[in-house]
């Protein structure tokens, strides 16, 4: 009985990665921009503490083959030369920007750093569309005019959000990552029709990569609506759904956008200590039996050996095929579905940092220390 609950929910994981392998709407394939002018279009960047990464995206953007009417910079009270690098990259361009220091955040604003940073990009913008854009994303020539191209097929949207590769630094990072950001979205949300839905619970958006309408930006009441939530991107797409506004349009940016995350496995423990269980349950309970249940079907193949080999072959088939249907989906190298029991074992491990920093109250990210993981800095 207990295998057979394993090879039916295996069975259903399978069955919806290869969906969305086959319907999945993918950036790449949108060309062509003439109904939403490049004036139009503010690219609003907030950054903290990133000196390294903001060259390499602001080169990027500067070569776009689509021009946006100005890219805005917020500097989120640096400890580094976030702002002189930023001016110094953007002055080498072409296209007209601003670089602005920050207004002071403290975790008495009633936002998370990135709230409030967002919030004063969008207030500074002048464009009719707001592209927010983390400072670790590098896109291709094509990535902002194929964003707006999307704008431009779906009217009806309020704006669309796009899920890029992974660059991981690390063997432990290219372990894991999948786990948190690919694996998840691949298997359990029909990214072809979750937006088409009134279901709150499908739908998705990744901060990293999220154009979005400024009237309809401003329906929802912007970022200073979302208060404290962690998972801004996400509570922000079921915003436009619970006010029953139109949607945010998820896409598999993998060929267009890149993302580097985390520069160490250090980082991203601290990183994903603040988001991770909100993420995942809410709550560390719910967090742990999800832990579980995800131990359950994926370590199949070993367990059920002690009742059948062909229910362990068939378990072992099922998930090496969800395994290689997400990384062909994000473009991610084919060798990690092979160390999938080493990297379940790093997730498990990370999963216990994670619910002991949040224990003991030590989640920080960026040399700010926060009261838990549910008060994110920038």
């Amino acid at each position: 009985m207990i295998g057979s609950v394993a090879i039916i929910f295996l069975v259903l994981l399978c069955s919806m990665g290869i969906f969305n392998f086959f319907t999945a709407m993918r950036l790449e394939d949108f060309e062509g921009y003439p109904s939403i002018s490049s004036e139009t279009v503010s690219i609003l960047i907030p950054a903290r503490n990133e000196e390294q990464n903001l060259p390499k995206l602001l080169q990027s953007l500067t070569q776009s083959s689509f021009h946006p009417k100005e890219i805005i910079v917020l500097d989120d009270q640096s400890e580094d030369r976030t702002y002189d690098v930023a001016q110094k990259t953007l002055s080498e361009g072409k296209i007209p920007f601003r670089v602005i220091r920050g207004i002071s955040w403290n975790l008495s604003s009633g936002l998370t750093g990135k709230n409030h940073a967002c919030q004063q990009l969008a207030e500074l913008a002048s464009g009719d569309v707001f592209l927010f854009c983390d400072a670790d994303v590098v896109v291709s020539q094509q990535a902002v005019g194929r964003t707006v191209s999307v704008l431009n097929q779906y009217p009806q949207a309020s704006g669309i959000t796009g899920f890029p590769s992974q660059n991981a630094i690390g063997i432990r990072e290219k372990l894991v990552l999948p786990w948190v950001v690919q694996i998840p979205i691949v298997l359990s949300v029909p990214l072809a029709w979750s937006w088409r839905t009134p279901f709150v619970s499908l739908q998705i958006a990744n901060g990293q990569w999220i154009a979005i309408r400024k009237k309809a930006y401003e329906k929802i009441g912007g970022h200073r609506s979302l208060g404290q939530e962690v998972l801004d991107d996400v509570v922000l797409a079921r915003k436009f759904a619970k006010m029953k506004l139109d949607p945010i349009i998820p896409v598999v940016a993998a060929h267009d956008i890149r993302v580097t995350m985390y520069s160490s496995w250090e980082s991203l423990v601290d990183g994903f200590s603040k988001n991770l269980i909100p993420l995942f349950g809410g709550t560390i309970p719910r967090f742990l039996i999800l832990l579980v249940w995800m131990n359950f079907l994926f370590f199949a193949p070993i367990w059920l050996l002690l009742l059948s080999w062909q229910a362990a072959v068939l378990s072992f088939c099922l998930i090496l095929i969800c395994r290689v249907v997400t990384a062909r989906v994000f473009r991610s190298p084919i060798w990690g579905p092979v160390s999938h029991v080493k990297s379940l074992i790093f997730l498990d491990f990370l999963a216990a940092k994670i619910i002991y920093k949040n224990l003991t109250q030590q989640v920080s990210w960026k040399g700010r220390r926060l009261r838990s993981g549910s008060d994110e800095a920038t």
